[in-house]
């Protein structure tokens, strides 16, 4: 017997030099300390600290404000707010639908918006995502500053409008980048060239030999004005789709595109949003 206890020594060296004992231990430490951490979290929940909670305390209080206001208005907001040098564009739509993933199949929804404007295709997307999601019931647009130009047509889209005296929707005016004859990349608006456009055409008009007429015309490239022509009445029938949809009568929708398409300031909006509210929602 103490010839075996002399082997079974001898064994454990020998596995302790080649380092495989000191494996089977470490792994008995780890479980070990596995066990201790599991109870001690169980013990102290984990929380955040007070550095983390302060460089995120302004999202944290925008989070709690949409929950209140969910359970007093018992809507789903969510919010797009931009800054005046931010546009709307096709890279919102993933925002979007991640906005929504979590929101149930037809339940209302309230988008809070601050946009000076964008792509009117992007802004026609976003318009469809919360209809789809939206479906039968009410879709209100919260307007707390501006929703300008594509805005305004994302707002159109809305059963209602809600909207204080310092808020402002603005006349339906798409931008399109253009390289001026520099080459420098500028953001054209497409009612303003075509006006210019058009302006100088009617100068020409009255006095074939107006030469300021025919030096500014010469500025003009046939075909921007033929792509912008098309933006427009892009836009105004999205415009005019956006009111059908909502049930207005056909006569107060050609005037109401009309009149955001001219219109200056947030009065005019404000009168629409009036007329709108006595409009039939689905």
């Amino acid at each position: 017997m103490a010839g075996a206890d002399a082997t079974i020594s001898l064994e454990m060296e020998k596995l302790t030099g080649w380092g495989i004992l000191s494996v089977i231990d470490k792994s008995e430490v780890v479980s070990g300390s596995a066990a201790t951490t599991e109870s001690v979290k169980a013990e102290r929940p984990l929380t955040k600290t007070p550095m983390y909670a302060a460089m995120n305390a302004g999202r944290y209080q925008r989070q709690e404000l949409i929950k209140r206001i969910n359970a007093a208005e018992r809507t789903n907001l969510i919010c797009y707010v931009g800054g005046l040098e931010t546009e709307i564009d096709r890279n919102d739509v993933i925002g979007f639908v991640e906005m929504l993933h979590n929101i149930p199949e037809n339940s209302p929804i309230d988008l809070l918006l601050n946009t000076g404007g964008g792509d009117v295709d992007a802004c026609e997307k976003l318009v469809s995502l919360i209809h789809a999601k939206a479906r039968d019931k009410e879709f209100r647009v919260i307007v707390t500053d501006l929703a300008k130009s594509a805005g305004t047509l994302m707002a159109l889209g809305a059963n209602k409008i809600i909207m204080s005296d310092a808020s402002e929707l603005g006349m339906i005016d798409p931008q399109f980048l253009m390289r001026d004859a520099r080459g420098n990349e500028l953001f054209y608006s497409v009612t303003g060239y075509l006006e210019a456009y058009e302006e100088h055409c009617d100068a020409l008009r009255r006095n074939p030999q107006d030469q300021v007429a025919l030096l500014m015309l010469d500025g003009f490239d046939a075909r921007t004005v033929k792509k912008f022509q098309g933006i427009r009445d892009r836009v105004r029938t999205f415009a005019e789709d956006m009111l059908k949809r909502r049930g207005a009568p056909s006569s107060t929708i050609s005037a109401g595109a009309d009149e955001f398409r001219s219109m200056e300031n947030a009065r005019p909006a404000y009168r629409l949003c009036e007329r709108q509210a006595d409009w039939p929602a689905h």
